[in-house]
């Protein structure tokens, strides 16, 4: 209960900073994520896909994975994660294989 108060709390900080500065796309990523703690998947898509278009890392493939994976989209974006490779991309690779029932 008390970790999600705390994604809570971040996504209301993130909210003034998206406002205030929408082109600083590092808070789209960051409101994404506490989305995507909150369970608030439509949210978080619209914020990770929107940090998206700015720049195209590992992590915010990873979280759209997760947010697919949820919505049940399952491994619709999680496969670029894994070649951008890093501790996101191992991370990525052991959870596509447990969704393929192959890991």
């Amino acid at each position: 209960m008390a970790q999600k108060k705390q994604y809570s709390n971040a996504h209301k900080a993130y909210d003034p900073a998206v406002q205030k500065n929408p082109a600083l796309f590092s808070h789209w990523l960051k409101r994404g994520m506490a989305s995507t703690q909150l369970k608030d998947y439509t949210s978080a898509e619209r914020d990770l896909s929107r940090y998206l278009r700015y720049l195209d890392t590992a992590y915010v493939h990873y979280y759209l994975g997760e947010v697919y994976e949820k919505q049940g989209k399952a491994r619709h974006g999680m496969h670029l994660s894994i070649i951008k490779g890093g501790e996101i991309g191992t991370k990525t690779q052991a959870k596509i294989l447990a969704l393929t029932g192959k890991g």
